[in-house]
């Protein structure tokens, strides 16, 4: 395997902000006093960027840090900072769960408890309680989505963020500890094989993953899509499915129809990108239904994102390509990364360090298909990723990394989590120092 050239100086720099960003993140009650304090909130919406179990805004995320802390730093005993966050964060379980999404709901707590089990040696009493539940609700919503008489699909139900392309990675994780596991793992590639096959949309044959106006998550999408569309993000689009169903297959999990159902989407994906000037595949990040029928649509520059933009489809396809042994998926996905590295930083649109649509997202997916290829050609880039990622790390932060909110650049908000918070930023710093082999953090992003 090829080693990351990072220079030396830069490792020693990216260990000493990781020590002070733990210490930053140790205290749970003072990390949360931080992000809900009264002046840091949401210009919109005015909320606290806030929820304590959750993967993306809250203790799971610090708990994934800290126990990926100490698998680098044994001797330092960041395991016992991860428990502490863990029974801190474990009173809000009592009250109830909303959510069983890994990125807002205790699927992510729970990946953020098994990364802490030491192998399975600890918690797993309350492993088997979230996973109860995860099992049973799971069952139910899939049932429910088998009844659905609407046009088209959920987002929230495929999706990485609230759905299934989510919680599935993590039933992915734990399928060896009960057969329960493998039953819904084969209920969800049986819902995203259903999806894949075409919906009627005023006597048009359209793909059955879009989208109606109705089901967008935003006002302005509904504006902007009055038909309804075709979502490409990675976070909440049709990439994610695609990369479940890859990675099962992978890791030897089959059902029927598989592997169509990934070369249905690989191919839509193929066919669905454009050049850009110096001639590599772009994708748009949503498309309409009118632009899907008559195949008529450009694509315009924009943020190499994970959650949307070229890295999170670029990797999608490649991860689809390895798993069905497709060589055009592969190369197709190799130029676009090709193309990002000869992008200009400032081309890159990537303003945070923060992984969810910062400058963390793309270097962890550049770090993927660099360990997967064995090639050095994309070094320079994760090099200068990380020495601005770095950048932006302030002594007087109170937890140490800002997010900008999008829209509004001049507004920076203190965030804990994993999407778009400092736990983040911090495994992203983390895989410049360990310089090794996959990282378990990094399957709750589907990049591997």
């Amino acid at each position: 395997m090829n080693k990351m050239k990072i220079d030396h100086l830069q490792k020693q720099e990216a260990a000493r902000i990781l020590v002070t960003l733990s210490e930053k993140l140790k205290d749970p009650q003072k990390v949360e006093k931080i992000v809900m304090d009264k002046n840091n909130k949401t210009s919109n919406s005015k909320i606290n960027p806030w929820d304590p179990i959750s993967l993306s805004h809250g203790f799971a995320g610090t708990i994934l840090f800290f126990s990926e802390m100490h698998k680098v730093y044994p001797e330092e005993k960041w395991d016992h900072v991860a428990h502490n966050h863990i029974v801190y964060a474990s009173k809000y379980l009592k009250v109830g769960v909303a959510s069983i999404s890994l990125f807002g709901g205790i699927t992510g707590f729970a990946f953020a408890v098994l990364n802490a089990s030491e192998n399975g040696t600890r918690y797993q009493n309350l492993l088997a309680k979230l996973d109860e539940i995860i099992l049973r609700e799971a069952q139910s919503d899939i049932e429910n989505e088998k009844s659905r008489e609407a046009i088209g699909t959920l987002p929230s139900f495929y999706d990485v963020i609230q759905g299934y392309s989510g919680i599935g990675r993590y039933l992915l994780e734990r399928k060896e500890e009960n057969h329960l596991f493998y039953k819904v793992i084969e209920k969800i590639l049986h819902r995203f094989i259903k999806i894949t096959e075409p919906v009627i949309w005023e006597n048009y044959d359209i793909p059955g993953w879009y989208v109606s106006k109705e089901d967008q998550f935003l006002e302005k999408d509904k504006k902007l899509f009055p038909y309804g569309n075709f979502n490409l993000g990675l976070a909440h689009g049709i990439p994610g499915p695609l990369t479940f169903l890859s990675l099962c297959k992978e890791k030897g999990i089959e059902v029927p129809g598989q592997r169509k159902a990934i070369k249905t989407i690989g191919d839509w994906l193929v066919h669905h990108n454009r050049s850009n000037q110096i001639g590599t595949p772009v994708w748009p990040y949503r498309l309409g239904v009118k632009e899907e029928i008559s195949n008529q649509f450009t694509v315009t520059d924009q943020r190499e994102g994970w959650c949307y933009g070229n890295p999170g489809v670029g990797r999608s396809l490649y991860l689809a390509g390895k798993a069905i042994n497709d060589k055009i998926y592969q190369e197709i996905a190799l130029n676009c990364f090709f193309g990002i590295k000869e992008k200009t930083f400032e081309e890159l649109d990537l303003q945070s360090a923060t992984f969810c649509h910062g400058k963390s997202g793309l270097m962890q997916i550049l770090i993927g298909m660099k360990r997967d290829l064995r090639i050095n050609d994309f070094d320079q880039l994760i090099n200068k990723l990380g020495i601005e990622i770095m950048k932006q790390f302030k002594i007087t932060n109170p937890l140490g990394f800002k997010d900008f909110e999008i829209g509004n650049r001049k507004k920076e908000l203190d965030k804990a989590g994993l999407l778009e918070g400092s736990a983040g930023v911090g495994l992203a710093l983390l895989s410049m120092v360990r310089n090794d082999n996959e990282c378990f953090w990094e399957r709750a992003f589907l990049i591997s």
